[in-house]
């Protein structure tokens, strides 16, 4: 069972990671120019020939450098080789991956992929819908709301760290944001798992792994019948999960599924009819969906 996850894992790399087009390109490039080493807790880069001595030097050169900061991921040396293929030339077509259009069956083929791989790691049907959207995982604290918050009704958020802050302050422009969980009173070091949501919700929002605070959800908050959606970017495909007890979930890619990619989207398609009046039309899921990736 694992080397199945990880086979598919490894295929899910290079799908998601053919679609994540120039940014994917320009940082590989770069990382083989100009290798270093990222110390965990940061972001600052020690260049090679820092080091202490040139035996030191031999032997990290020769070793695969890992970064430990909370992005962006390692990819297996199997899924960056077929990566750069593929930019050179996709699949014997005599064209780049980069320069074949989205519209295309080539990369129709990509995408469709990358979808099934994405319900096949996680466990869902096709009662799922799985995008790849721009503008990383923090645009969902407005999509969210604009999407799923009914005009005058509400939903509720549980407060265990910075990322769950911004989203309430993001959906109270929407609508009414209720505060149903909160550990800010002990600077989030803890999981709050007693509390009530009131059956009229719309949803019950909460971030699975909080990073900065340091706290992690080892089972799913309670939320009765009301609708879950969970911000997994920084522990999705990590570990085992009730993915389907889900009515959507959200990951900013880079963190745990590759190393430059969009947004990771995963919806139940049922909970999509419950907001209509909707102004900018291009953040509509529902429109979103009818349209080719790109």
């Amino acid at each position: 069972m694992h080397l199945n996850c990880q086979k598919t894992g490894q295929r899910l790399l290079v799908k998601v990671g053919l679609s994540g087009f120039l940014s994917f390109v320009v940082a590989l490039l770069n990382n083989f120019d100009n290798p270093f080493i990222v110390q965990s807790g940061n972001s600052r880069n020690f260049p090679l020939q820092n080091l202490s001595s040139d035996h030191h030097l031999n032997k990290f050169s020769a070793m695969k450098r890992h970064n430990f900061n909370s992005g962006p991921s390692i990819l297996p040396q199997e899924v960056l080789r077929k990566a750069s293929e593929a930019i050179i030339d996709f699949n014997g077509l005599g064209l780049s991956i980069l320069e074949i259009g989205h519209r295309t069956p080539w990369f129709t083929e990509v995408i469709e992929e990358a979808r099934a791989l994405v319900k096949e790691l996680m466990g869902l049907d096709d009662t799922y819908s799985v995008l790849f959207l721009q503008g990383g995982a923090t645009t969902q604290f407005m999509q969210v709301p604009l999407n799923l918050l009914p005009v005058g009704g509400q939903a509720a958020y549980i407060k265990n760290g910075i990322w769950g802050t911004k989203a309430i302050k993001e959906a109270e422009v929407f609508g009414k944001a209720v505060t149903v969980g909160d550990t800010s009173d002990r600077n989030h070091s803890y999981i709050q798992k007693n509390f009530t949501v009131d059956e009229g919700s719309s949803y019950l929002h909460y971030t699975s792994n909080n990073t900065v605070e340091g706290t992690q959800w080892h089972s799913l908050p309670a939320a009765g019948d009301t609708p879950l959606i969970a911000d997994m970017s920084s522990d999705i495909f990590s570990r085992p999960a009730a993915f389907d007890k889900h009515a959507l979930i959200y990951a900013g890619a880079q963190k745990m599924l590759v190393q430059r990619a969009p947004l990771l989207l995963l919806l139940k398609m049922r909970y999509l009819e419950r907001r209509v009046e909707i102004s900018p039309r291009f953040w509509i899921i529902r429109d979103i969906l009818k349209r080719p990736p790109c």
